[in-house]
């Protein structure tokens, strides 16, 4: 890391709720680029996840009768390395995006969901040098810059 909180990538399907979190980071001078297809972010931390200050993932749920455009790719598709099972199994498109990013990058989930209900989340804890967990609603836009300052500051990868 370089010290500084200059680049970001958020990762989260909803563009209207993570708005006023852009804004606030950009007004700081911060680069930020929102990808709201997982898909997409999966691809984008595989290519270029060493290019950010902290990656931002949203986590949300899928059951078997849902349908998105966010669904990872069953058995056979273009990422061999995806475990075709979870969407099947309901588990998030987070945690499959979190699969992709490699253990020294500085990750935050951020999500409306109650951390108490994600049941693996304290493997991804001891998987990455830096990881962290917030809620929305404990984490209001308009403090988010200070949030991740203070967040990599903690953990030893930030001003």
């Amino acid at each position: 890391m370089n010290g500084q909180l200059n680049n970001v990538l958020m990762i989260d399907d909803e563009r209207q709720c993570v708005e006023y979190y852009l804004i606030n980071l950009r007004s700081k001078g911060v680069s930020v680029r929102l990808i709201t297809d997982f898909q997409k972010g999966r691809g984008q931390v595989q290519a270029h996840s060493r290019e950010y200050d902290v990656i931002v993932v949203d986590l949300i749920e899928f059951t078997r009768t849902e349908k998105s455009t966010n669904q990872a790719p069953r058995g056979g598709g273009a990422d061999e390395t995806a475990d075709p099972g979870y969407t099947e199994r309901g588990l998030a498109m987070g945690r499959w995006v979190l699969d992709a990013i490699p253990p020294e990058c500085p990750v935050l989930v951020l999500t409306n969901r109650d951390p108490g209900e994600i049941e693996w989340i304290d493997e991804y804890s001891t998987r990455f040098a830096t990881f962290g967990l917030a809620t929305k609603s404990d984490c209001p836009a308009y403090e988010f810059y200070d949030f991740l300052r203070n967040f990599l500051s903690e953990n030893g990868d930030g001003p």
